[in-house]
């Protein structure tokens, strides 16, 4: 049994946010430059893991990764408010922040995956 594109983008995208977090504030730190460039990586791989499996999707199905994204941006801010007290009361801000930093990326590896598929 297949997983819907948009559930799967959705999943990819919730993933790529998480994953540029935590591999930002392991190597160079979460208020840095260096954490875009991984944030940006990771999303191409995003749009990359959604075109190779969903070769034959709309192209609408890539916006599950948005709300991935939305989602990643809220497990992190609650994750930090609990686990290490730390104030996260401008989470929307980081969620169009990504938005708008993982719209090329994801369209990119969207159109590059699903060229490498065919």
């Amino acid at each position: 049994m297949r997983i819907p594109a948009a559930a799967f983008a959705l999943t990819v995208g919730l993933i790529a946010v998480l994953l540029a977090n935590v591999v930002a504030a392991m190597t160079v730190g979460p208020e840095s430059f260096g954490l875009w460039i991984i944030g940006a990586v990771a999303f191409l791989a995003a749009g990359l893991a959604c075109g190779a499996t969903y070769p034959r999707a709309s192209w609408l199905s890539a916006f599950g990764v948005f709300g991935g994204i939305a989602a990643g941006v809220i497990v992190d801010t609650v994750f930090q408010e609990i686990v290490n007290m730390k104030s996260r009361n401008l989470w929307p801000i980081d969620i169009v922040f990504w938005w708008v930093l993982g719209a090329l990326p994801i369209y990119l590896g969207f159109a590059l995956g699903r060229f490498l598929r065919r």
